[in-house]
């Protein structure tokens, strides 16, 4: 009964993210227009964009998501695209630090979960920035693009279009385009959590999973181990936050944290990759993948080849940022503060 009940979930996951980005696409025209009155123009402000978004929904996956439709309507181009998707990531890090962070005032600790938040923003930062760079360069060569365009996606599209077609049409008859680009929204926030239900148990708390984890102690092991983890989860902010007991209970190591959190960074991509087939545009796929295949090409470098030294300077970097409360507090409101700088940024 368990098994039917996590098959149902699935399938009305999987239904809710297409009626979702259809949603999400009938309303684009509103928010095209407000990405224009708040100036969103180029890579850097569509960054601030998707930080900003991540912050706002708590997690980095449905901003991904939305950015893809915004692309398939035209509000943003492929470059502004996988900017905002690189601006989830780096959003959806500051979510776990402020989770973190507030989790250690309300227990009168200083730093303990803030340190895995702040080590799991400066790892986004650390392969996503310069993996948006290179990504940005790469959508520049027409043959790329051309040879990673998905094609014979026709059939596909007339399956989606005829299940999603009644409930599309009442949703056009709402008259406000933006109540309809917030309902698309709530409807991807259920469709995660729907999905929620149809994943298996990865807690901290589960028995098997506390089993393997206490002789995980290898680099490489670990960076697997979180690619595993954040493709049954789907969401790094949810597999990060395992790491959390067992780093308490002393099952995980703190230098086990760095190569996880890594492997996190680069299956996260996948629900992306999923919707990504769904929209009709063809820079879709080959933006998510060219971002997701950068970051990639640099973590796995800094996983097997020079893990010491970056384990070690990342480490201290993480340590003096939640050395003290008020150390902290101002990271956090400079982290904070800096979505907002590069979304006004000219």
């Amino acid at each position: 009964m368990n098994v039917v009940k996590r098959l149902v979930a699935l399938f009305a996951g999987i239904y809710l993210i297409i009626l979702a980005i259809g949603t999400l696409g009938k309303g684009a025209s509103a928010v095209g227009s407000l990405l224009q009155t708040l100036g969103v123009d180029g890579p850097t402000s569509a960054v601030g964009l998707g930080w900003i978004g991540a912050m706002i929904l708590m997690s980095g996956s449905p901003v991904a998501s939305i950015a893809l439709t915004l692309l398939d309507q035209g509000a943003l181009d492929r470059f502004e695209s996988m900017g905002m998707i690189c601006g989830s990531r780096l959003g959806s890090g500051f979510v776990i630090l402020f989770v973190g962070f507030l989790h250690d005032h309300r227990a009168r600790q200083h730093g303990k979960t803030a340190y895995i938040g702040a080590a799991a923003f400066f790892i986004a930062a650390v392969l996503c920035v310069p993996a948006l760079l290179v990504g940005e360069w790469l959508l520049r060569d027409p043959a790329v693009i051309e040879r990673l365009r998905m094609t014979g996606g026709s059939n596909i599209d007339s399956i989606v279009d005829v299940m999603m077609r009644p409930a599309l049409l009442l949703v056009g008859q709402i008259p406000w385009p933006l109540l309809v680009f917030v309902l698309g929204v709530t409807m991807l926030l259920v469709a995660f959590k729907v999905l929620d239900h149809a994943l298996p148990d990865v807690s901290g708390t589960s028995p098997r999973f506390t089993a393997v984890s206490s002789v995980l102690f290898r680099p490489p092991v670990m960076f697997l181990v979180g690619m595993i983890v954040t493709t049954l989860t789907l969401s790094v902010s949810v597999s990060i936050t395992v790491l959390v007991p067992l780093t308490a209970k002393g099952y995980v190591r703190r230098e086990n944290l760095f190569p996880y959190i890594m492997g996190a960074n680069i299956t996260t991509f996948v629900d992306t990759l999923f919707v990504s087939f769904i929209v009709k545009h063809a820079d879709a796929f080959p933006v998510v993948l060219i971002f997701m295949l950068c970051v990639a090409a640099f973590a796995v470098p800094l996983v097997f080849i020079a893990f010491g030294p970056f384990q070690h300077g990342l480490d201290r970097l993480s340590s003096v940022c939640v050395r003290d409360p008020r150390r902290l507090l101002g990271f956090v409101l400079f982290l904070f503060a800096t979505p907002l700088v590069l979304l006004f940024a000219i």
